[in-house]
């Protein structure tokens, strides 16, 4: 983050004096379950916190942070289960819906203006579900909490 806050326009000057808002992706960490266990051993939080530490460093910390791209990177180097938790392939649908739900909340408590999910790989991973004949589907418990997390947990300010 810090390599594209620094750069320069060609006229020498701040790129960041021509930005209204910063996008940044997320592929590790998780939130806490509702009764404050964590789900991963990685603090999604604080990774929000570093990416707003870093913006004031370069002088635009007031600027609206957005989380976009936010994966469940479901490799240990990205998300190791917290102790005590199944891995995170071995969720239930409805602690997949209820770790997204979670995550969502927790970046916009941590200060990030907007969330935009992204799943790279198919199958049977938080997004999405295959169906009798092999075929992708959106898990359609998990996309409900998504939309439950719109609607209960709405935007923090327009990021524009």
């Amino acid at each position: 983050m810090s390599y594209v806050l620094s750069a320069r326009t060609s006229g020498k000057q701040p790129i960041t004096a021509y930005c209204d808002w910063f996008g940044a992706h997320v592929y590790s960490g998780m939130g806490s379950d509702q009764t404050g266990k964590p789900y991963s051993t990685f603090s999604l939080a604080e990774k929000i916190r570093l990416m707003q530490a870093r913006m004031t460093t370069w002088g635009v910390g007031g600027k609206p942070l957005i989380v976009t791209e936010y994966g469940i990177g479901r490799a240990n180097y990205n998300n190791q289960p917290y102790v005590g938790r199944p891995a995170l392939d071995a969720l239930t649908d409805d602690q997949k819906a209820d770790a997204i739900y979670q995550s969502i909340a927790t970046m916009q408590e941590a200060g990030a203006t907007g969330v935009m999910l992204y799943a790279l790989d198919s199958g049977e991973n938080f997004l999405w579900t295959l169906d009798a004949n092999n075929s992708n589907q959106f898990n359609a418990t998990v996309m409900k909490r998504i939309f439950d997390a719109r609607q209960q947990l709405g935007v923090n300010r327009a990021p524009w």
